[in-house]
């Protein structure tokens, strides 16, 4: 289970406002994008289940829009002109559920490159967590990222080990 950082409708929601970033998140999808192998199934945080392709997929289409809007902001372009110039246009069929979240995106993107004044990150590769940081149950691998979701987490493997109590 992915949580909230990938999904396979809509772009991404980066919650600027309690500590999220678009780095964060790009580095996270890395890292699972690193952890999945070609039979992993993704459970995202809204859509439906999916593969690595998808979290690749994903990743590539943030980074290109994270790109345009640093391109942008490098022509002096302001948040709502950014916005207007729908750097997310080529990918909003495909994305799905866009209308609103599109400009959301762009939004969030455009905030952060300008509060940091960096118009193009180098993202290093990140590290996988270590294996603390991962339950494994019913043969399933569960990443916890470290999104304050341990607790959920917890419960969630509680409720696995369960189910695969009672199907024995």
């Amino acid at each position: 289970m992915i949580w909230i950082v990938f999904r396979t409708v809509g772009y991404p929601n980066i919650d600027l406002n309690n500590g999220a970033t678009l780095k964060g998140m790009l580095d996270a999808l890395q890292i699972l994008a690193d952890a999945a192998g070609p039979n992993t199934k993704v459970v995202p945080g809204h859509g439906d289940i999916t593969n690595k392709a998808a979290i690749v997929a994903h990743r590539e289409m943030a980074v290109a829009v994270r790109d345009r809007v640093a391109k942008l902001i490098q022509e002096g372009k302001t948040g709502e002109q950014a916005v207007a110039a729908k750097p997310t246009a080529d990918f909003d069929a495909k994305v799905g559920n866009a209308a609103e979240r599109a400009d959301r995106f762009v939004t969030h993107a455009y905030t952060e490159l300008k509060r940091t004044n960096a118009t193009h990150q180098a993202n290093p590769k990140p590290q996988i967590p270590n294996p603390k940081s991962q339950l494994d149950c019913l043969g399933l691998r569960i990443w916890v990222l470290g999104f304050g979701f341990w607790d959920l987490f917890q419960v969630l493997a509680h409720q696995l080990r369960h189910l695969e109590h009672v199907h024995r």
